[in-house]
C-alpha cells in the first residue's frame, strides 16, 4: 500500500476530530485506531514531491490539494486509488478510472 507521508497526521486529525468533537470515538480508541494504522505496512511518499503535481490537478479539477495528492501518488506510481471519498469518485472517476470507491470492494 503507497500514501503520501500526508496521511498520518491526516489520520491523526480525523480520529483525533473523532474522539473530541464527535464523541464517537473515546480518545483510547482513537489512540489504538492510530497505532493500528502505524503498524501496517505502507510505503510513505514525500510530499513534497507531489506537491506541484498535486496542486496542478486541484486547479484542473477543482479540488483540495490534499485530495490530489493521492491522485497524484496513484498517476505516478500507475496504482489504484481506494477511498472513502465517494464525491471525489463521482466526479474525477471518468478523467481518472484507477479511482475506486471503498464501498464497491468486497467486505
Amino acid at each position: 500500500m503507497l500514501a503520501p507521508n500526508w496521511l498520518l497526521p491526516e489520520v491523526a486529525n480525523v480520529l483525533g476530530k473523532a474522539a473530541v468533537v464527535r464523541k464517537i470515538l473515546t480518545p483510547k480508541e482513537a489512540a489504538d485506531g492510530f497505532a493500528a494504522i502505524q503498524g501496517l505496512a505502507l510505503n510513505l511518499f514525500p510530499s513534497a514531491a507531489l506537491t506541484a503535481q498535486a496542486l496542478h490537478l486541484a486547479i484542473t479539477h477543482r479540488r483540495a490539494v490534499y485530495d490530489c495528492l493521492y491522485v497524484a501518488l496513484a498517476i505516478n506510481e500507475g496504482g489504484q486509488l481506494v477511498t472513502a471519498d465517494q464525491p471525489m469518485v463521482n466526479q474525477l472517476g471518468a478523467v481518472f478510472p484507477f479511482l475506486v470507491s471503498l464501498s464497491a470492494l468486497p467486505s
